[in-house]
């Protein structure tokens, strides 16, 4: 994958860059590590979640579990999520996200 900074500069992703340079059919390694990657069962935990130039899709689906379950919390923590897009266009889930921030889900 290649990106274009705001100086004009192309960034090469490593990983993508790397498969791309492989012929077809080319072995390589390759592993799956199981994860530990949760969230919090207890609503009343704060949590923060930070997207740092990783991609948003596993938040998403921690928030759309929260949603679905938010009505029925008794007491809970408030939630952050921060993240970042180059353009507005790069804003993918956008009327999800306002609307979980506007009813209080984060």
């Amino acid at each position: 994958i290649n990106a274009k900074k705001n100086e004009g500069k192309i960034e090469k992703g490593t990983c993508s860059s790397y498969l791309r340079s492989l012929s077809p059919g080319t072995a390589f390694n390759a592993r799956v590590v199981k994860s530990s990657f949760r969230c919090p069962s207890d609503p009343t935990f704060p949590v923060v979640l930070i997207g740092g130039g990783t991609g948003i899709a596993p938040f998403m689906a921690f928030m759309e579990e929260r949603a679905a379950e938010f009505a029925s919390y008794s007491q809970y923590a408030k939630w952050h999520f921060f993240f970042g897009c180059r353009t507005k266009n790069e804003f993918l889930y956008k009327d999800r996200i306002e609307k979980w921030d506007k009813d209080g889900v984060i």
